[in-house]
């Protein structure tokens, strides 16, 4: 009996050692062995990372070239020299302009040259300068130019317009038979000026503008063909 209670205590003994080892699944990560990983061409791994759309090539070849020339009447007949005066609630100038085709017959560029002749009381309150400030003023002219064209889907004008007092302005408008109007804004406010044909050689240009503070200036001028 005593040897068959030794051999007992032995089974029990080897049955808790057992019983005590984790089973295959509960084994720590590190205890098993690494998958191998079949390796990726370089250029798999990296679209695996980082996939790569497609460029779209599919699109209509009429899409992706530039809008016909500028060939339209108005166009034809705007580009040339110009000269003449403006009469305005601010006071009298000189104006000289020249209107140009240019960047593949896309667009018009308009060189512009004002000089005051006169500035009225109303002008001195309107800039808020005294007679002295005004007159000396008046002997640098005022320059500016601008690109116009039309937009290829809707026929609007569009411009652009950069001046001598570090002004940046953005016009839309419309042409109507012989009469373009654009609506400008930018740092000095907002103005509408129009351009009317009066015949081959003659244009009627008015404007009225409409500064931050509320204070308007308009006028108008009639500039004749130079060249």
């Amino acid at each position: 009996m005593k040897q068959l209670s030794i051999v007992l205590m032995v089974l029990a003994f080897f049955a808790q050692v057992l019983l005590a080892q984790p089973e295959k699944s509960e084994m720590p990560q590190k205890d098993k062995p690494a998958k191998e990983e079949k390796a990726m061409p370089q250029d798999k791994a990296a679209d695996k990372k980082m996939p790569m759309q497609e460029m779209k090539t599919d699109a209509p070849a009429e899409e992706m070239a530039p809008p016909a020339p500028l060939n339209d009447p108005w166009t034809k007949w705007i580009v040339g020299e110009w000269e003449g005066e403006t009469k305005s609630n601010g006071g009298n100038s000189k104006e000289w302009m020249k209107i140009e085709i240019a960047l593949g017959d896309q667009f018009c560029v308009m060189h512009l040259k004002s000089t005051m002749t006169s500035i009225s009381d109303e002008g001195l309150k309107m800039w808020n300068m005294t007679r002295e400030h005004a007159e000396e003023m008046m002997k640098t002219p005022y320059q500016g130019m601008g690109l116009l064209t039309f937009d290829p889907k809707t026929g609007e004008t569009i411009g652009y317009w950069f001046d001598s007092w570090r002004g940046a302005y953005q016009g839309r408008g419309k042409l109507e038979g012989s009469k373009e109007t654009v609506n400008w804004s930018g740092p000095m406010g907002t103005s509408v000026r129009t351009t009317e044909k009066l015949n081959e050689n003659e244009m009627r240009m008015t404007f009225k503008e409409t500064m931050p503070n509320g204070i308007v200036a308009e006028g108008s001028g009639v500039m004749r063909r130079k060249k």
